[in-house]
Formats: structure tokens, sequence, C-alpha cells
């Protein structure tokens, strides 16, 4: 019998200290093969089916307790990782996880800020009339040349509505010729059948979308008249055209939670496999919007109800989203990722967007690669900062009396923290000028 064929989404690269970084693209965790031996099972995998013995030979496997490890690695491979889905199988998770690289798994490359919709919460529709809204082609094919240069394993297309990017279809298609793996941050206007198909065609393994309610009205009053309609229609030609896996991402507010349950029974109708929640924020448009932010008890409560849910709908993953747990308990994705602006320049995620300058800047593709920017001292030190800021952060803001000090996303995320104090520097994060909770104290009691 033979072993099937790896499929394109797991992917592996060498890493600097002699091990071999092993993940499956649709779930997203990562792991550690120490063995370097079982590159080469790996590299064989990746380009054709074969039997056991067949890979036996390979690594030159013949003692017993060689074909027991061979057997063992096959065994974590296949039930582990390419098969290791929705609900994720923590009892195949036997191979060890990795918590650091040496340089970035992933890219979020932001096309363009302009967009076809207006939602009432965009962080950055206020960006689409700036001068470099728009990532010109030669940047984009660039940074597509540096991410696999870099052995980047991921690409997310993002915005604004990265379709709407006039040269679009040779930006995706220059990304699959270098074999990235393509996630595509979408609002889904432009996904039409054909669209979909040709997409998953050039490499999209994966849609990620938004979902604002459980019924039209919720939804559209955010994201403008019919687009709740559109959203599932575009659901339905991935299914249909694509087969790719279907991300959803519900901002929670004042308005849908009480629609919790129904978008994750509508999410699971349709097949969704991930849907994640996130908190409104008060950036960019949704400055409007702070009235139906969510209190601390309401976040509290939501992720409770999320929890509780999640037995009764095991086809699919939900993530709650800031939860009220000890911020030494939080991961950042700058520890495996970057982005890069439409203007080229490189920041540590998109949420640096906001208000990218000093610390945040860590190069420009058209003159630093990303492994350099990687190994740069900046880079070094801001994922250092990152992994003991929350519980530094914490101590401070608990001791000044912040009664958000639980749920405050400023503790785990430093470009919320510079959105807060307007800076990343250690020393000017002071509660007392955190814009946060001076807001919070200025609020009518009424909105609380």
């Amino acid at each position: 019998m033979k072993l099937p064929q790896l499929p394109s989404t797991i992917r592996f690269r060498e890493e600097g200290n002699g091990s071999v970084l092993l993940t499956n693209l649709r779930a997203g965790k990562l792991y550690s093969v120490q063995d370097s031996s079982q590159l080469s099972v790996l590299e064989r995998l990746a380009s054709s089916s074969a039997s056991i013995a067949e890979l036996e030979q390979i690594t030159e496997g013949s003692d017993t307790s060689a074909k027991r490890r061979l057997k063992s690695f096959l065994l974590d491979l296949y039930e582990g990782v390419v098969s290791n889905g929705w609900p994720s199988r923590e009892e195949a998770d036997r191979l060890p996880r990795v918590h650091a690289v040496s340089a970035p798994v992933y890219l979020e490359v932001i096309l363009t800020y302009k967009c076809n919709m207006r939602c009432r919460h965009c962080l950055v529709g206020s960006f689409r009339d700036r001068p470099s809204a728009e990532m010109p082609e030669k940047t984009a094919l660039t940074v597509m040349e540096r991410a696999s240069d870099a052995d980047v394993m991921k690409i997310i297309l993002t915005g604004g509505e990265p379709t709407t990017h006039p040269r679009f279809w040779q930006i995706l298609a220059r990304a699959a010729d270098r074999g990235l793996g393509i996630a595509l941050a979408t609002n889904g206007v432009n996904l039409s059948p054909d669209a979909v198909a040709r997409m998953s065609k050039q490499g999209v393994f994966k849609f990620m979308l938004s979902l604002e309610g459980g019924r039209a009205e919720t939804h559209d009053y955010i994201r403008g008249e019919g687009n709740f309609d559109r959203v599932l229609q575009a659901i339905r030609n991935i299914h249909q055209h694509a087969g790719a896996t279907v991300e959803l991402t519900v901002t929670y507010s004042k308005r849908n939670m009480p629609e919790i349950r129904e978008m994750i029974e509508l999410a699971a109708e349709l097949g969704v496999d991930m849907l994640k929640f996130s908190r409104l924020k008060p950036w960019g448009w949704g400055r409007e919007l702070e009235s139906i932010c969510p209190t601390e008890e309401e976040i509290a409560s939501v992720n409770r109800l999320v929890e509780g849910l999640k037995p009764d709908f095991p086809g699919f993953q939900s993530l709650g989203a800031d939860a009220t747990r000890p911020p030494k308990e939080f991961t950042c994705d700058v520890h495996y990722g970057l982005a890069v602006m439409p203007s080229g320049h490189i920041i540590p995620c998109s949420s640096f967007e906001q208000d990218a300058q000093g610390e945040a800047v860590l190069g420009h593709v058209s003159t630093d690669s990303l492994r350099g920017v990687w190994e740069s001292p900046r880079a070094h030190s801001l994922r250092e900062r990152m992994a003991g800021h929350g519980m530094v952060m914490s101590s401070r803001c608990e001791t000044a009396g912040c009664a958000r000090t639980r749920v405050c996303p400023s503790l785990y995320c430093l470009a919320e923290a510079q959105y807060a104090f307007g800076s990343i520097d250690p020393s000017a994060m002071v509660p007392a000028k955190c814009a946060t909770r001076l807001a919070l104290e200025t609020r009518p009691a009424d909105e609380l």
C-alpha cells in the first residue's frame, strides 16, 4: 500500500537549528521535526506517493528501531498534521509544537485601502484617499519575490478589498508561480462562481470573510444593504467551485451579541470551517460606533456563551475574543509573521497600520529582505518586548485601578498599546495617559 502524496497545504522548511518546521496551512499549527533524515521523507511525499518500504530505503532505516521511528513519524504526520482539521485533534498532537521561528511563516500583504463597500466599523476607511492607498504592481511583484526568497509559507492578501486592485489577477498569478500558499481576506462581493474557481486554480486555499449578525438587518447595518445575502452566496460559491477553507470573523458589538447563537448556527449550516470572534474597535470609522462597543461584562458573557456552544457544533472551530484570562496566556502573531503596507513599508502586523511610525516601521520591500528584517535588532526587540508586555502592563493597570484590566487589548497587543498610549516605548505606557481608560471614564453612564 502506498501513502498518498501530501496535499499542497502541507508545508515544511529547514530551520537554522537543524530542525524542520512543518505545518498544515489550513489548521495553522506549527510543528518541529528534529530528525533530519525525515526531511527526505517529507520531500518524497511532497512530490509523489510512496510505500513505507520505499521510504525506509530513502532513510536507510533498515533496523527495527529505525523502522519503528519512521512508522511513528508517518502516523503523526498523516493523523496529526495532514488530517488535523477542526476541531483540532489534540490526541494526535504528538509532534513537538513550535513557538519560535527563524524567518516569518506568513506575510500579510495589504494590496490596497480602496474598497467597494463602506462598512461603518472600517479601521482603514479614511486611508482609501491617501496617495499611497494602492500598492504599485511593481512593489507587489517584489513582495512575492521577497516572500519566496524567505521561504514564507503563506501570504494573506488583504486590504481594503484586495480584489478591487486593478492588477489583482497578475499579482495572484505571481504568488502562485512562486509556490506561495495564498489566503484571501475579502468582503465577498467579487466572489462570483467563475472568480472563485479561478482563484482556487491559482492557489487560494482559504477565504476569510466577515459576518456581522445572524439576520440581514443586523449585518447590513454595518456593511450596507444587501450584503448579508451577498456574503452567504459567496460562501456557497466557494463550496461549490473551490473546495477551499472558509473562515468567518464576527466583530461583535452590543447590536449583534444577542444573535451569537444564530450566527454560530448559520456558520454551521453553511459549512464554515472556522468562526472567529473579534471585538468592535473604536478606530478609524469605528470611532462613530463607540456607544455600541461591548463592556467588560459583555465580553466575558459572550466568551462564556461561545465556549458553552462549542460542544453543540463539532464540525468547526470557534474562537472567542478578548477572553478574560491572564495576559501571560495570550500569544501574538508578531512571533510568526510580518505585514507589508501598500507603500511597501514592512511592519510587525497589519494592526500597526493605524499609526505606522518609529519602531513600528521595520524596513521597505524595495531595499530590505524579509529575512534581514526578521533578524534585525528592531524586530528582535519587538518580539522580546511582546513576550513580557502583558504581565508588565497588567501589573501597572491593576495598580492604577483600571476597570478594564482583565479584557483591555492594550495588555496583549503592542499595536493596541500604541493606539492607547501614542507610543510602544514602555516608559510612555502610563495608565493615567491611556486613551482607552480616559474614554471609558468620560463615557455617559447610560452607555456603559
